[in-house]
């Protein structure tokens, strides 16, 4: 009994880990669809702040000193331009990764709003990559670890219950 609970577990546990290198993918693609959106922005601003012969810190400055409402916007900018910043290095990070370092990269840093996004929309898929198939094997034998540690502690909790039996 305890060795199928430990494979099922092990099974349990590849089926799982396998979902990292789609997970990842899924996670990269929302993540690049939020970096062109704020490139967009991104270059429509500093096209803005060319044409007024001005530096990106001039027009935010000038936002700040502009009163309350445009010092509210010039504030959103400057939170967009540093979004922009920071989630197009965690996607340069991520493309620079191989298949097998993304998902713990993602796990280790990771966007926040992103990762919830992906989260709640993620379709698992069969891994039919050598990343999946590794991530699997992992799983599986973590899994089988946890599995017959969890067994071998649940015998030895319920062998003084029930006792041991002699074999017949």
């Amino acid at each position: 009994m305890a060795r199928l609970f430990a494979l099922l577990i092990a099974l349990l546990g590849a089926a799982a880990l396998s979902q990292g290198p789609e997970f990842a993918q899924q996670y990269m693609q929302r993540l690049g669809g939020a970096v062109d959106e704020l490139a967009a922005f991104v270059t429509r601003f500093d096209s803005d702040v060319d044409a007024a012969g001005i530096s990106r810190d001039d027009a935010l400055e000038a936002y700040a000193e502009s009163g309350d409402f445009l010092s509210l916007q010039g504030v959103r900018v400057e939170d967009t331009l540093d979004r922009y910043d920071q989630l197009a290095a965690h996607l340069a990070e991520l493309r620079r990764a191989n298949d097998y370092e993304r998902s713990w990269l993602i796990a280790r840093e990771h966007d926040v709003p992103l990762l919830r996004a992906t989260v709640h929309d993620y379709q698992p898929a069969v891994p039919l990559t050598l990343a999946g198939a590794a991530h699997a094997g992992a799983g599986f034998i973590i899994g089988w670890i946890v599995g017959a540690f969890v067994a071998g502690l649940i015998g030895l909790i319920l062998s003084p219950l029930f006792g041991r039996r002699e074999p017949a």
